[in-house]
């Protein structure tokens, strides 16, 4: 056994020596409570360790006895230890990650070092087996995180892990942790009634291209006067977020009143080229005027909603919350709700990090507007919903953004998950949101 690797098993060894020996030994549970009223899905989900390596003693001491094996005898310890459990080995808030295959370099990345911004846990083979095992690495117990093997260079899904979570750059492998719990309203429960998503094109004279958008409207929508709320990133909140099946499952189980939404969507039509830094970080006024004196008149002028400021909201992920807080300053007479998931306000004090000149320029303009973190808002003016992970995995520490709309006595909510920067997590987040906007 490699001197670091060994130390490292070691000292969680004795560190944890207290602990029980074994988590759940079975193959990875679920377990789903799920009712007609509230068609919410409580998933927990632990991860396999079984035989001599179901504690941090035990893995150091299977570890060893390989090390101290002929090359033909470790290789068929390796290979059962490989066939026997689902990866990575969790002993409490003490991860093990665990490769097996040829190579010279194994790394994991992921949200715990926000995929690569800081040391990855590095991998180091066992004996002169095909195994490798990275450091032991403390997570929260309560948290989940997504990740990748980088083998080579190459950035794969963990082969020894069978679940993945979506995001918007494809599939990550997802571990979560013993003490995760995750209230989701987007399974689709069949007994619920689903809403209607259409798909058009609207050509912007103001972004001057044409913008794809989707439209939501309920299976019920009652009488006129429907409250609207406009979501960017738009195709990533449908296929990704699931925030139609959010939106009826909620409307069905009456937490929320019968709502409206438009997805504008970042990408082209064709889905070839990628508009979020252009109408999120370099044009947000024009971004502004598309939506407010282009999509949503239309939207107004072909579905029956509310057309008031009042009845409007806005939402954003990342680039798009820094979008939203820019609208809440240049549009504050178009919507009354914004909703900022994981906003990227990270940029306002770090104008260097801006991916394009004009992006900074942008970014150093409005953000001196928003020096207070209120602009122009004024008590009982709008509702404002924060939605973010844990800030190291995911856009820093946003509490004195918090604070501040404290000190002005703005309307807000906020929910912190133990995720990182994530669809899986806004997602879950989201019927927050919207109870807060459009609930009695």
């Amino acid at each position: 056994m490699s001197r670091r690797l060994g130390l490292a098993i070691t000292a969680i060894a004795l560190a944890t020596a207290g602990c029980s020996d074994a988590l759940p030994t079975a193959e990875s549970t679920t377990s789903t409570t799920s009712t007609a009223t509230t068609v919410a899905t409580t998933t927990t989900t632990t991860t396999t360790v079984v035989g001599p390596t179901a504690s941090p003693r035990g893995l150091a001491a299977w570890l060893a006895e390989v090390e101290a094996a002929g090359p033909s005898t470790a290789q068929v310890m390796v290979d059962e230890f490989w066939g026997a459990n689902i990866f990575p080995l969790v002993f409490a808030d003490q991860v093990a990650f665990v490769y097996k295959g040829d190579a010279s370099s194994v790394v994991w990345n992921g949200d715990f070092n926000r995929w690569g911004a800081w040391d990855g846990v590095t991998g180091e083979r066992v004996a002169d087996t095909d195994l490798w095992v990275g450091r032991i690495e403390t997570l929260p117990v309560d948290a989940r995180t997504l990740y990748k093997v980088v083998v080579d260079g190459e950035w794969l899904l963990d082969p020894g892990n069978p679940d993945t979570q979506l995001g918007g750059f494809g599939p990550n492998s997802e571990l979560t942790m013993p003490l995760f719990t995750e209230t989701s309203f987007a399974e689709r429960d069949p007994t619920v009634p689903e809403g209607d998503v259409t798909s058009g094109v609207y050509f912007s004279n103001n972004l001057g291209y044409d913008v794809a958008y989707q439209v939501y409207t309920p299976a019920i929508v009652g009488a006129a006067d429907v409250p609207l709320l406009v979501v960017t990133d738009g195709w990533d909140w449908v296929e990704l977020g699931s925030l139609p099946v959010i939106l009826d499952s909620l409307i069905d189980a009456g937490r929320i009143e019968p709502v409206i939404a438009v997805f504008s969507d970042a990408w082209d039509p064709d889905r070839s080229v990628n508009r979020r830094e252009s109408e999120f970080l370099e044009r947000p006024r024009e971004f502004g005027r598309f939506l407010a004196d282009e999509l949503i008149p239309f939207i107004d002028s072909s579905y029956p909603t509310a057309a008031t400021r009042e009845s409007r909201g806005v939402i954003g992920t990342s680039y798009g919350g820094l979008a939203v807080t820019y609208l809440a300053l240049l549009e504050d007479d178009t919507f009354s709700k914004y909703g900022f998931f994981s906003p990227s306000w990270w940029l306002f004090g770090d104008l260097a990090s801006a991916p394009t000149p004009e992006a900074r320029a942008v970014a150093e303009e409005l953000g001196a507007l928003a020096s207070d973190n209120t602009g122009d808002l004024e008590p009982g003016s709008a509702q404002l919903y924060l939605g973010y992970g844990i800030p190291e995995w995911d856009v820093g520490d946003v509490s004195f953004v918090l604070a501040d709309w404290a000190a002005g006595g703005l309307d807000f909510e906020f929910d912190q998950v133990q995720e990182g920067h994530a669809w899986g997590a806004w997602s879950s987040l989201s019927d927050e949101m919207l109870e807060y906007f459009f609930g009695d």
